[in-house]
This record gives C-alpha cells, sequence and structure tokens, in this order.
C-alpha cells in the first residue's frame, strides 16, 4: 500500500509459510499456522498484541483498528480499492471494539482466556458484541447450559421471571441508547419487544466487567481459518441481529432507508410536466418568429 515499498501479509501467504507450502488434508492448517492467523490482522497481517485498538466483525476476524479503518476510508473514495473479502466492512458500525488479554510465554504472546487462565494454543476463543470482552468459547457454552437448566427447573420459577426482566430491560435500556440497540418503532411497534426476543433466549453478565449480554446474538466467535461450523453460527447471530432487531454488529441502529413520499412524487412530476409545456410553448413562439 502506498509508496512505501511494503506489502500486505495475506491470509494464503501465511499458511504457506506456517505448513511448508502443502497441507496434508484441504481445509486443515497447522496448529501454527492457526496461531499466526489468530494473533494477526486478518487485514494487513501484523500482529494484534501491542497494536490496540483492536476491533472484531461479525464473521469472527479480529483488525488492528487503524489498519481497517485506513481501507474502509480508502474504498469509500476509490471503488478500485474495495476487496471482496472485506465487503461487508462500511464504516465502523460493522466492528466491535474488543478486549484481550495477552499472556506473554517464552517471549511470545498468546490469547489467555481471563476466567480459565486457558492459552490459545487448544482453545477456541468468542467476543461479546456489549462490552468486546475475548473468553474462551467453551466456557461460554457451559455457562449458557447452566443458566438453562436453572431455568427449567420448577423450583427457581421466580429466577426464570428474573432474566426474562433482565432480557426486556437491557432492550428497553439499549432502544434509548444509540450505541446499543433496537428502537422498538424499528420494528413492529405492536409486538411486544421481549417476544422479538430468540424462543428460550439466555441472558447473563460478562464475568469479566458485569455488562448484560444474550447468548443467542452477543456471542461472536473468533473464526480467522473460516471453521465451517463457527462461520455458520456467526452468521445465524448476524442475521438475527440485522433482521429482526435492526442493528449493526455494534448494536447501532441501522440507517432507515430514504423513501420519497407519494406527494413529493405528485409535485415533482406535476412542476415536470408544467415545465415540459411552458418549453413546448416557447419552441412554437420561436418558429412563429422565425416564420415571420
Amino acid at each position: 500500500m502506498g509508496n512505501e515499498g511494503g506489502t500486505i501479509a495475506k491470509r494464503q501467504d501465511i499458511l504457506s509459510l506456517h505448513s511448508g507450502g502443502h497441507r496434508s488434508r484441504p481445509g486443515i492448517e497447522s496448529d501454527d499456522a492457526k496461531q499466526v492467523l489468530l494473533h494477526s490482522c486478518a487485514f494487513s497481517g501484523l500482529p494484534l498484541y501491542q497494536n490496540t485498538p483492536t476491533v472484531g466483525d461479525y464473521k469472527g476476524r479480529l483488525y488492528i483498528k487503524e489498519k481497517i479503518l485506513q481501507y474502509i476510508l480508502d474504498s469509500k473514495l476509490d471503488k478500485l480499492k474495495s476487496k471482496a473479502e472485506f465487503q461487508h466492512l462500511r464504516s465502523l458500525k460493522d466492528l466491535c471494539k474488543v478486549a484481550i488479554k495477552f499472556e506473554v510465554v517464552d517471549d511470545i504472546a498468546h490469547f489467555q482466556c481471563p476466567i480459565t487462565k486457558e492459552l490459545d494454543d487448544k482453545c477456541v476463543y468468542a467476543y461479546l458484541r456489549p462490552c468486546g470482552c475475548v473468553m474462551a468459547y467453551k466456557f461460554l457454552r457451559e455457562l449458557k447450559s447452566t443458566i438453562a437448566k436453572t431455568l427449567k427447573s420448577p423450583s427457581q420459577s421466580s429466577v426464570k421471571l428474573q432474566f426474562q426482566s433482565q432480557a426486556q430491560s437491557q432492550a428497553q435500556s439499549q432502544s434509548q441508547s444509540s450505541s446499543l440497540v433496537p428502537l422498538q418503532s424499528q420494528s413492529s411497534s405492536s409486538v411486544p419487544l421481549s417476544s422479538q426476543l430468540p424462543l428460550q433466549s439466555v441472558t447473563a453478565n460478562c464475568p469479566v466487567c458485569n455488562e448484560p449480554f444474550i447468548f443467542d446474538y452477543d456471542l461472536v466467535i473468533i473464526n480467522p481459518t473460516n471453521n465451517e461450523e463457527f462461520a455458520e453460527i456467526n452468521e445465524k447471530s448476524y442475521k438475527y441481529l440485522r433482521n429482526v432487531l435492526h442493528l449493526t454488529n455494534s448494536k447501532e441502529p441501522l440507517k432507515k432507508k430514504k423513501h420519497r413520499k407519494s406527494s413529493d412524487l405528485e409535485s415533482s412530476g406535476g412542476d415536470f410536466v408544467r415545465k415540459r409545456k411552458l418549453d413546448q410553448d416557447g419552441d412554437i413562439e420561436a418558429v412563429k418568429r422565425a416564420k415571420a
């Protein structure tokens, strides 16, 4: 990029470097390659460690904010600079700021789950949209399972109501804040906000910062290797967020499409007809004067 003579490391270059130029089976990368991809900006290939702030998209890719923001600005100014794999990134609303805990071992930085203390060699991570905290995906699944079992228990009906209340209050508080939420007017105003939540939705507070979140659509699996299973989960939650709640990846309201009122169209159409008639009358007068 630019005239500095440098190049951006692509995903294929990184995989080739760390897998000896070949793979034992299609779609399977070496552990080293996965490690490098996890620690690298998905756009520039530069290491995420000490290159904060870091942001993530709905696909589970992580970026150095400065680098991906520059790409977004450049692609707006010059469509030829737009890349197919990043076409879903049109503004900062498509990105969430993420908070990664690093642990340096033998001069090498590793992701570390702030809860389980697992390092990234055999751990899948996820980030939460409301707060950006990164932690082990396995831990979040177990947390959801534990809460779901509690809600199903007849003796815990009061707890169930409490969680439902939390879900509603979170959604309603988000509707008052442009940074977090779905406005009721953006969906059907006659439908209660609680009924718009996925069936059997489970809410909890982030174990790191205590920010409330909903498992069904506030969790993004970090997926630098394009794992099909994780990609499908991320796609499903994002579609619900966008199509039902009308929110971006950062949980800000989608821009409303501008529709011209029929009265405006009629008036503009009438103005056009009148102008056309005046032009025609002017042409006739000009012809008459020319003949005279």
